[in-house]
């Protein structure tokens, strides 16, 4: 899928998880992050999206991948998507979400089925360690 994926958060949330999937995962293309820190505004980190978005416009369909829910980043997405199409909105990200997503979406081509996968693995990804499994 001709998809780019936009990582949006509070404070370093963004470029560290960026950071980290190319550390694990390799360059990648098409993905791109924005850090809500205390020096920015609404408008502000509206201003950043659409100038981001507008570098990587050669594709298709965006994906913008939040940290919470209702959160500064989050509705800065939902206004960026109201006057855009193609556009899609995840949030309550993790890292296992984004490594799924970067390593599978040029394997499906289509969205929903993309992001369901992807959502369904990064659910099943937490897991607590539990000494007494290990005969301890």
């Amino acid at each position: 899928m001709n998809m780019e994926i936009i990582i949006m958060g509070h404070g370093h949330f963004a470029s560290g998880l960026y950071s980290t999937l190319e550390l694990i995962g390799g360059e990648q293309e098409h993905v791109a992050w924005i850090d809500f820190t205390e020096d920015k505004d609404m408008d502000g980190l509206l201003e950043e999206l659409k100038e981001t978005a507008d570098k990587m416009s050669e594709c298709d369909n965006v994906l913008i991948a939040c940290d919470l829910d209702g959160g500064t980043p989050y509705k800065t997405a939902l206004l960026y998507s109201m006057q855009h199409q193609d556009v899609e909105i995840v949030s309550g990200i993790s890292f296992p979400f984004l490594l799924e997503l970067s390593l599978t979406r040029d394997m499906v081509d289509d969205m929903d089925t993309l992001l369901e996968t992807t959502m369904n693995s990064a659910r099943t990804a937490m897991k607590r360690f539990d000494l007494s499994q290990m005969g301890m």
